[in-house]
């Protein structure tokens, strides 16, 4: 919930700096019993893959001084 509700708000920092994103193992019990059919899993993953890729982005900017 609280992840979702941070995405929600735009809060991207206390998103990438959580440790609760990457606790999701992707067993889509929490989205078989969202009552607002979210796609929590989907989303979850993406957030993932967003987090890695702005991780990704910080390194390279280290290393060349950016």
């Amino acid at each position: 919930h609280q992840i979702m509700h941070a995405a929600g708000m735009g809060l991207w920092d206390l998103i990438f700096s959580s440790r609760m994103l990457w606790d999701c193992l992707g067993c889509y019990q929490c989205q078989e019993h969202c009552p607002q059919d979210v796609q929590v899993v989907d989303v979850s993953y993406k957030l993932k893959n967003m987090a890695i890729e702005r991780a990704r982005e910080k390194l390279l900017n280290e290393k060349t001084g950016a």
